[in-house]
């Protein structure tokens, strides 16, 4: 058998009958949905083909074929202290091939071997595909990649059998859930940009920087695109989704005496490329980053490791949960290992699968994620979507209710009391599960002042002479006590002392002073039930996170909204990370 070829498929089948096939399989509405759509045509009529007629000798046609395209397009301009330094328009096509050899009960997914280790590394991305609206050339693009699908499924098929051929499996899920049917066609206008006003804007907003001698580094850009997402497989789900996004973001940097950088940045979110920010709306955003970024340089240092309580304010308690629980709530079951050491590029099984119906936060909470929900405090929330990317409908999912965990998670891969996706496979080259639009609410909320003085109570109690107050985690990440999973980059940079925003609270008469180069201490989703109290106020954090369950490092867009809190109790530490020189003269500008 030789795989090493694309299967002999010589012919199309006759255009006149795959049309009154289709016209019985799908709605009518569906088809004039779809008629001068030249990529779901290519779309229908290759995967019509290759459920029929793709086999090898002593091998079944495959049960389940899906393609998925991504198509991207839009503008990006980038300037710097008054100059253009990135200009340029962008689009790609992306391809993604999900093919299932056996049945729902037992197929070739849920096994790593060794070579399908190496396969999922070169192709994890998905294909680049043509950009033309060439019929033939598309459909050569997905016989291609189907054609490597299929072979790839029946050596999987193979190995997975071999694999447990001489053991006993406990695990009596099905490897694929059945869902509905979903036909949901978007469409939009073209989206017209203008990129002379827009490199003018950038000019002009990037020139703002020559008042600062004390930042060294500096940009804004311009980002806008439109997503549209495709969607078929042969259960006849067909799915097109317009996603319209972009943002003005401001970066800066200082450095302090000693080397450490002290990055700021600040996002934008723009609904259309029309509607941008005024320019005394970004004048002030960029005199409040430099304040902001030049007080936490002034700051002083911790001599020693502090333990007590810790307020999580503003930035920092959305990212806190991003970290703490985020990476917990996936119900996914992870794939077989035909080498125990693959389980370090897929993680360990949430400790959350087991706790169901157990309590893991205070009475007060509840947690929920509602990716249909599109906007909060007066902001888009980019977490937000109808359909998943295995064409599951969004909808309101209750995961935390008085403090007690209901239930987590689910893609269509079955998992411990997940036999349905509850719409949550996100990750269009391969689905795991992940989070859209999390919202974590408590039933007793205070004051920001009053959250303070809760703080300066609890460290009173304690006799200690100040507790701590963060805003922003920055580039950092909480250490995992249970020793891996947790490690999240807020703020882009790579060294790890740099980019929190920290400030003493004196319990004598309640002053903040800023602290700077220190390091938070470990915690895990225990930690969850040592917030004392939480706040009134929604912080709302958009980021995006990487699928569990699945061997991936593409991410997918989320947004955390969550309330500040107080914990009773964190070691923070002073930063040892090792911090490069300064820059030996001063910038040539401000060199008068």
């Amino acid at each position: 058998m030789n795989l090493n070829r694309p299967l002999s498929l010589a012919s199309f089948a006759p255009l006149l009958g795959i049309l009154t096939m289709l016209a019985i399989v799908l709605p009518a509405t569906s088809l004039r949905a779809q008629g001068g759509d030249i990529l779901f045509r290519a779309m229908r009529d290759e995967l019509t083909r290759s459920v029929d007629r793709l086999k090898l000798e002593e091998q079944g046609t495959p049960y389940f074929v899906e393609y998925r395209v991504i198509e991207s397009e839009g503008v990006s301009i980038e300037g710097t202290f008054g100059a253009i330094t990135t200009s340029r328009p962008y689009k790609t096509r992306r391809l993604a091939v999900t093919l299932r050899v056996g049945d729902y009960g037992f197929d070739n997914s849920g096994f790593f071997s060794r070579d399908d280790l190496f396969s999922r590394f070169s192709s994890m991305r998905g294909n680049d595909i043509v950009l033309d609206d060439d019929y033939m050339a598309i459909r050569r693009d997905f016989w291609l990649a189907t054609d490597k699908a299929y072979k790839d499924a029946v050596q999987q098929m193979a190995a997975k059998r071999g694999y447990l051929k001489n053991r006993i499996s406990e695990d009596t899920l099905s490897d694929f859930s059945r869902e509905k049917r979903v036909v949901q066609i978007d469409s939009s206008a073209p989206i017209a940009i203008d990129t002379a006003m827009i490199a003018k804007k950038i000019r002009s907003w990037s020139a703002l920087f020559k008042k600062y001698p004390d930042i060294d580094q500096s940009s804004i850009a311009f980002n806008f695109g439109t997503s549209s997402f495709y969607l078929m497989n042969n259960e006849w789900t067909q799915l097109k989704t317009i996603n319209a996004v972009g943002n003005v973001t401001i970066n800066l940097l200082a450095h302090g005496s000693d080397g450490t950088k002290y990055p700021k940045s600040f996002q934008i979110l723009l609904s259309s490329p029309s509607k941008l920010p005024s320019d005394k709306e970004v004048e002030a955003e960029i005199e409040k980053l430099v304040s902001e970024v030049l007080t936490i340089r002034k700051g002083g240092t911790l001599e020693e490791s502090y333990i007590g309580p810790v307020l999580l304010v503003a930035d920092a308690a959305p990212q806190f949960f991003l970290q703490v629980l985020v990476p917990h709530l996936s119900g996914s079951r992870l794939p077989l290992l035909e080498d125990e050491s693959f389980g370090n590029f897929l993680g360990a099984e949430s400790p959350l699968t087991n706790r169901i119906n157990r309590r893991i936060m205070p009475r007060e909470f509840r947690v929920y994620d509602d990716p249909t929900i599109t906007h909060a405090e007066g902001k888009v929330l980019r977490g937000s979507y109808q359909y998943d990317h295995q064409g599951v409908p969004a909808s309101h999912l209750s995961l935390v209710e008085n403090g007690v965990l209901k239930r987590l998670l689910a893609s269509r891969r079955p998992g411990k009391g997940l036999e349905v996706s509850n719409g949550h496979g996100r990750g269009a080259d391969e689905a795991g599960t992940a989070i859209g639009t999390l919202f974590i609410e408590t039933s007793e909320m205070l004051s920001e002042e009053e959250m303070k003085q809760q703080l300066i109570e609890s460290c009173r109690e304690l006799d200690l002479e100040y507790g701590i107050m963060i805003r922003n985690i920055g580039a950092k990440s909480f250490r995992s006590m249970s020793g891996g999973g947790v490690s999240i980059s807020f703020g882009g940079s790579d060294d790890a002392q740099e980019g929190m925003e920290a400030w003493k609270v004196y319990v004598a008469d309640g002053r903040e002073e800023p602290i700077r180069n220190i390091e938070p201490g470990e915690v895990d989703y225990r930690t969850l039930k040592e917030i004392v109290a939480a706040g009134g106020k929604k912080n709302v954090l958009n980021t995006s996170v990487t699928p569990q369950g699945i061997m991936s490092f593409s991410t997918v867009p989320a947004t955390v909204v969550a309330p500040s809190i107080l914990l009773e109790e964190v070691q923070i530490d002073p930063s040892k990370g090792e911090k490069q020189k300064p820059t030996l003269l001063t910038h040539p500008y401000f060199e008068k």
